[in-house]
């Protein structure tokens, strides 16, 4: 890739003299090297290790003072790559004459001028001190060999370039931790400290007066219940010879919340196994947690739905089928086989195919060219009324409605829907509507026999009363026209007679016109009924009325009442042997309600056989969509009830 040029930030006198005091006093000795091997600059821990001064340092090359020609200088540069493999050693001689094996870390930099080298390095754990060995450039005897000092103005050039490019390098570290979007660490096993990166303050809201807090601290910032197993799981993993470790954990922020974490990391581990540093990124994946939680959570909401859809399907009547239209296959509930009898296990119906053959042959072309219709639309429903054949080849009437599953492009892909067997269902309607057309034949008949029995009524009034009576005015007519002493008398008598039968045709004809009801009213009416049934019996009658006489009441409902109360009336007269009678009649804002009640000798109405009378009661109160009961047990008289709906009794 080509190499990119990063703007670095503004150099700082603060910047630099902390930059400078943080690679003199480091505890790992510590050289900058230039790219032509010349040392540069060292710091004090190399000056307490080797026993140079550092000016005495600028007196070397890499390769005089560690024998690495620029071979060897590129294997390290490889190795650094590679934590798995062991660190190399090399041979080194302190001023005082003694050899010692150490182990280097090169890590390299592009100044702005010239490559530049920071090499990190400290005696093996297990190196003993080794007889005098000549390293190359320096002599054997002398700590010093043939070298004269370099002058003053170099030595200060060379210092100032080194802790300069020792900066930069620092800027470049935070750099890289201010644009990762990872939080990035480095645990000093050596110190128990911890150096993190800025985006602790982005991703947790914490800010630190410094780079390094303690690791117990570090600790600290964990959910209590992660603390202990986290703890735990690296202390053994220190003890192994892993270099890797991967882990999770919830984090809790500064506000308070909790974030849940993955973090990755490299040991880095000496010649001997022995880790020293744990170099690290931790993520924040809190928003994929979020999304994979509720995730899961719409898994288990859909498992629980299919199962729920399974076990209804399983209980309804109807047949449920799913087409898939990408796949053409076809799959049927166990609705089908309890449905139509046929066994899905046994028979494959797995295509479109499959399923038209079970259709009536003359129904097959109108279904699939009605199917294919609304498939190739835009709807996202569809229904349709057809023959099925059964697996014992009676025909069923089936109705069958799904839902059509379209993609975003508007292209069906699924249809869902489910077969309902209609055929006992219409057995049902032909059965209902039969025995409504005998009901309406039966009233029908019922009604006609009341006109006949009402008719036969006046005629046994008029042959049986109004005839006798008019027999014997005229009979006492003709005895006066044949004068004498009575003839007065016999005039007196016609007359008497000729009176009543006036008067008994008076009655009959209130008894058949509707004309009095209009004119007094139906209380008033329903009271003279009374008063003249009283008259011709030995029974009470009580009437409490309530006021229907509105004008939004027709004359023919007011008639229907008056004609259901001379009904019963006349049944209690015939039948009853009743002694007190009750008529009530009340109306509220829903219904208007007629009850009648007597003290008579009562009957079972599970027993009763329905006469003329009751029918006509029960047709009447039909006729204005009213219901009509009778409550009776032998011996406790009888209540008729009569109830109509306002709405409904126009």
């Amino acid at each position: 890739m080509p190499s990119q040029k990063i703007q670095r930030p503004s150099k700082t006198e603060a910047e630099n003299n902390l930059y400078r005091s943080a690679f003199l006093h480091s505890d790992q000795p510590k050289l900058i090297i230039s790219s032509t091997g010349r040392i540069m600059s060292a710091n004090l821990a190399a000056c307490a290790l080797l026993g140079y001064s550092r000016r005495e340092f600028l007196s070397f090359t890499r390769e005089e003072l560690f024998g690495i020609n620029e071979a060897s200088f590129q294997s390290i540069g490889f190795l650094r790559d590679s934590p798995d493999q062991p660190m190399p050693t090399y041979a080194t001689k302190r001023k005082d004459g003694l050899s010692i094996s150490c182990y280097l870390k090169c890590v390299p930099f592009l100044d702005q001028k010239a490559a530049r080298t920071i090499m990190a390095f400290s005696p093996a754990p297990a190196a003993t001190e080794l007889p005098p060995l000549q390293v190359a450039g320096i002599p054997k005897e002398k700590p010093l060999p043939g070298k004269t000092d370099p002058d003053p103005d170099e030595l200060s050039v060379a210092l100032k370039e080194a802790d300069s490019l020792l900066a930069e390098s620092y800027r470049l570290k935070k750099f890289t931790g201010k644009i990762s979007y990872d939080l990035m660490w480095d645990w000093n096993l050596i110190t128990d400290r911890v150096d993190v990166g800025e985006s602790v303050l982005e991703l947790f809201g914490y800010k630190l007066k410094g780079r390094t807090i303690a690791f117990k601290t570090f600790l600290r910032c964990l959910m209590p219940r992660e603390r202990d197993r986290i703890k735990t799981k690296m202390d053994a993993l220190l003890l192994t010879g892993k270099t890797a470790w991967n882990e999770s954990c919830m984090v809790i922020r500064k506000d308070g919340s909790v974030a849940f974490t993955v973090s990755r990391a490299k040991i880095l581990r000496n010649d001997q196994g022995q880790a020293s540093h744990v170099v690290g990124a931790t993520q924040d994946i809190s928003r994929i947690h979020e999304l994979e939680q509720q995730l899961k959570d719409q898994v288990e909401i859909q498992e629980e739905l299919s199962q729920i859809f399974e076990v209804a399907s399983s209980l309804s009547s109807d047949a449920r089928w799913d087409w898939n239209l990408n796949t053409n296959e076809f799959f049927f509930g166990s609705g089908f086989q309890l449905l139509f009898g046929y066994d899905t296990n046994q028979k494959a119906v797995n295509t479109v195919l499959d399923w038209s053959t079970y259709l009536h042959p003359e129904d097959q072309e109108d279904v699939k060219n009605d199917l294919q219709l609304a498939i190739q639309s835009k709807t996202d429903y569809w229904e349709y009324a057809y023959r099925f054949i059964r697996a014992d080849g009676t025909i069923a009437k089936v109705f069958n409605r799904a839902s059509i599953i379209r993609n975003i492009r508007g292209k069906a892909i699924r249809m869902i829907g489910v077969m309902q067997d209609v055929s006992r269902q219409d057995v049902l309607e032909q059965e209902l509507a039969q025995e409504i057309k005998l009901k309406d034949k039966k009233i029908e008949e019922a009604q006609q026999e009341a006109k006949e029995a009402e008719r036969s009524d006046i005629g046994k009034e008029l042959h049986d009363n109004v005839n006798q009576l008019l027999g014997a005015s005229r009979m006492y007519l003709d005895m006066a026209r044949k004068g004498g002493k009575e003839r007065d008398e016999m005039i007196a008598r016609s007359s008497e007679f000729t009176m009543t039968a006036i008067e008994e045709i008076r009655k009959l004809t209130k008894g058949l016109t509707s004309d009095f009801i209009n004119h007094i009213g139906l209380r008033e009416a329903i009271r003279n009924l009374a008063k003249e049934t009283m008259k011709a019996s030995s029974i009470q009658i009580t009437c409490r009325l309530a006021s229907v006489d509105g004008e939004q009441l027709s004359s023919k409902f007011k008639i229907n009442i008056f004609r259901i109360i001379q009904e019963q009336l006349t049944n209690i007269l015939k039948h009853a042997e009743a002694s007190l009678v009750l008529i009530g009649l009340k109306a509220t804002a829903k219904e208007i309600s007629l009850i009648i009640t007597d003290d008579g000798v009562g009957f079972n109405p599970s027993l009763i056989r329905k006469g003329i009378g009751v029918d006509n009661i029960l047709s009447r109160a039909k006729t204005f969509n009213g219901t009509a009961e009778f409550e009776s047990t032998p011996g406790h008289g009888c209540m008729l009830k009569v109830r109509f709906p306002l709405p409904s009794i126009d």
